[in-house]
């Protein structure tokens, strides 16, 4: 049986890593850091939206996934879209620590 904190934990340090992008200045190697979390969170979000068979919310964390892909990164220009950007993160990490419960 999976606890909540094992089933959740990549998509926890996923959202505290785009939280800190949001508001404090990192060196450039946090940021990539921070892609590569979020893209790691986002597949498993998917695979686990796929398990509950919940169409929209797996199509949701692959396109976060191409967002924050970090081998061909998209190109926002200014450092406030990007702001942005990483707040959609958070708010579909939050979202998804609450719809997607490990399965019994």
């Amino acid at each position: 049986m999976k606890t909540w904190m094992s089933y959740n934990w990549i998509k926890l340090l996923a959202l505290l890593m785009a939280l800190g992008a949001i508001y404090a200045q990192f060196p450039y190697l946090y940021y990539q850091l921070t892609t590569w979390v979020i893209l790691a969170a986002a597949f498993v979000s998917a695979q686990q939206a796929h398990q509950h068979d919940r169409s929209f919310l797996f199509w949701v964390y692959i396109a976060t996934a191409v967002v924050f892909n970090p081998f061909q990164p998209l190109s926002f220009g200014s450092d406030q879209i990007w702001q942005v950007v990483y707040f959609g993160g958070v708010i579909v990490f939050f979202i998804s620590l609450f719809a997607l419960k490990p399965k019994r």
